[in-house]
């Protein structure tokens, strides 16, 4: 059950029916056993390697807890841990010098202590994963949280009684600034756990409660302090056994404390988590390196992604512009060539990998799986059907500005593409500043801008003036938005063909400014999306960020940090881009960013 509130109130009734209710709870924190907050210094926070026992029922490698780097246990633990890993071979292991955790199978040598790792499974780190809990229903007020799905699974399995409650709060799987290890505890005597953030607590229970409570490693990472997005974890102790409970939700504390007088007592904020999972960037593939690589995640390598779209199932085609190729990306990563030939230039039309293209651009899909790439070399719109077969949908192959049908029509460096409900294709015709419609027949015409005339002016029609606009986008009203680049302006045209600018300073001066309307200032925009809201997402190239304009024109930074010089990193939003970026897409409630030798993604709309 997710409503985890709820779970426990009802649990804790019902338990409280077969106790009796007790007089006397003392809810004044002051004077208790514990400190409760302490601040942390990142850099001191993990030693080589941290190994976690996944059994709460078994001293599983406990005391390799920060005290044995590299993995190894010194002769007097190596041959009891031995005997304890064979009967729960699992080991969650954290390494600080690679940065992630693993979740391994494996032995330890009894002489020398050595764990022989037989297969991983790797977690991601520096990002936040949900914490589920579970109660122990053979002894009240005792519960078992883990980060970590399998060991969860393992707890489950080998004890029946726990019962699985949901997921309680959010935390870090690995160290991010300004958060520290949660330290598990297991006590001994009832099995019940204790979870400590501060250092001094921690270093209190190993060397005077060392025959009550072992050390099980960093659970997790929170926050000590009081942080934007994080909410208190209220930690109380059960009087009756010694059992620890915690919550992060005020109305389940304030029910605790009203109807359990005299069985928990109050001890106050542990420290402080995430009730829900934040929108965080995290990478989907590319090594960020420049190359044509194929391969799962970061080992695959683009070499300038400008363009996307995902199909029905979840898979994304980019288009490689330097590489001259469509890659395709599944949601596990994978990274294949789905059309032309890597670094090869050519016009070729046929089957997908024999077919040619020189500096595609943009792509869309209908609704038939049909994709449309633009194919700014050629000068031509390029069709590739869902059986791979590539054909010239429209465009001669020669520059120009021709409205006409299919082959018979000209474009000039076509760039962005964007496609409506009735599956009419908007072309950003770069070099000719206009915006072109081809028909599903391939019929050509002009929707805004002066032929061959760069220039700015709000007007309707061709009387309307863009300067080198590189992407265009569709709401679900037929409203187009354009990337007007070079006047550092994003454009709007009705589906009267009325021009007007949504946002961007009115001079037309790149820079860097939030704010409504002509207040916001963009820095070479060139791709842009629309979501279901009519928010409109924009890759602001030159500034390293992607931009948000609502609909009443605000326009706010939601991804990226224009200022900073860092390198790419997985992190919770703003978070840094650390490249360019080139293309964004929207798919599944989630922001895709290509940053061209990366894809990047949200886990959400910001």
């Amino acid at each position: 059950m997710n409503n985890i509130k709820q779970v426990l109130i009802y649990s804790f009734i019902a338990l409280l029916a077969a106790c009796g209710a007790q007089e006397g709870l003392n809810t004044d924190v002051a004077g208790t056993n514990t400190t409760l907050i302490a601040t942390k210094t990142v850099a001191t926070q993990a030693t080589d390697t941290t190994v976690i026992g996944t059994s709460p029922k078994r001293d599983l490698l406990a005391n390799l807890a920060l005290a044995y780097p590299g993995g190894v246990l010194p002769p007097e633990r190596a041959a009891a841990a031995a005997e304890q890993l064979a009967q729960n071979p699992a080991v969650l292991k954290y390494n600080a010098g690679s940065a992630n955790i693993t979740s391994q199978a494996g032995t330890i040598s009894p002489q020398s202590g050595v764990i022989s790792p037989q297969a991983a499974t790797t977690y991601t780190v520096g990002l936040s994963a949900p914490v589920q809990r579970a109660q122990n229903t053979t002894l009240f007020g005792s519960y078992f949280f883990s980060i970590y799905p399998s060991e969860m699974t393992d707890a489950l399995a080998t004890n029946p009684t726990w019962n699985l409650e949901g997921t309680a709060f959010h935390a870090s799987l690995g160290i991010n600034p300004g958060l520290a290890p949660v330290y598990r505890f297991r006590n001994l005597i009832n099995g019940s756990y204790l979870y400590t953030i501060n250092d001094g607590e921690k270093n209190d229970i190993i060397a005077n409660y060392s025959t009550t409570f072992v050390l099980e490693g960093p659970a997790w990472h929170a926050s000590p302090v009081p942080a934007t997005g994080f909410s208190a974890l209220y930690r109380f102790r059960n009087l009756t056994n010694g059992t620890y409970l915690f919550s992060a939700y005020e109305s389940e504390k304030d029910a605790i404390v009203a109807n359990y007088v005299g069985i928990f007592l109050l001890e106050g904020i542990s420290y402080y988590v995430r009730q829900t999972a934040p929108l965080e960037l995290s990478l989907l593939a590319g090594s960020g390196a420049y190359g044509s690589a194929n391969g799962t995640g970061a080992v695959a390598s683009f070499k300038s992604i400008t363009g996307m779209v995902h199909d029905s199932a979840g898979n994304l085609f980019v288009v490689d512009d330097d590489d001259h190729t469509i890659r395709k990306i599944t949601p596990a990563g994978v990274v294949t060539t789905y059309a032309g030939a890597s670094g090869v230039e050519g016009s070729d039309n046929g089957a997908a990998l024999a077919a040619r293209f020189r500096f595609p651009h943009g792509i869309v899909i209908d609704s038939a799986g049909n994709l449309f790439v633009s194919d700014g070399g050629n000068h031509t719109i390029r069709k590739i059907t869902p059986a791979g077969v590539v054909s010239t949908f429209a465009g001669a192959g020669v520059f120009g500005n021709t409205n006409e049908t299919g082959t018979a029509a000209k474009f000039n460096g076509p760039l962005g593409l964007a496609i409506d409900a009735a599956s009419n294709i908007y072309v950003a015709d770069r070099l000719n500043s206009l915006i072109r419609k081809i028909t599903p027949a391939g019929v050509v015409t002009t929707v805004a801008g002066t032929a061959s005339t760069a220039g700015f002016n709000d007007a309707t029609g061709t009387a309307a003036m863009f300067n080198y606009p590189w992407g265009v986008a569709s709401d679900a009203a037929g409203t187009l938005y354009v990337a007007d680049t070079n006047n550092n302006k994003i454009r709007k045209i009705t589906p009267a063909g009325v021009v007007s600018t949504l946002a961007g300073s009115a001079t037309g001066l790149a820079g860097y400014a939030d704010g409504a309307g002509s207040t916001a200032k963009f820095n070479q925009p060139i791709d842009l999306k629309v979501d279901s809201s009519g928010n409109v997402y924009v890759a602001d190239n030159f500034n390293k960020t992607i931009r948000k304009i609502n609909a009443a024109g605000s326009v706010s930074t939601v991804v990226g940090d224009a200022a900073s010089a860092a390198a790419f990193a997985e992190a919770v939003l703003p978070g840094v881009i650390g490249n360019r970026p080139q293309a964004v897409n929207i798919y599944a409630g989630q922001l895709f960013i290509a940053t061209g030798s990366r894809v990047l993604r949200v886990n959400g709309l910001p």
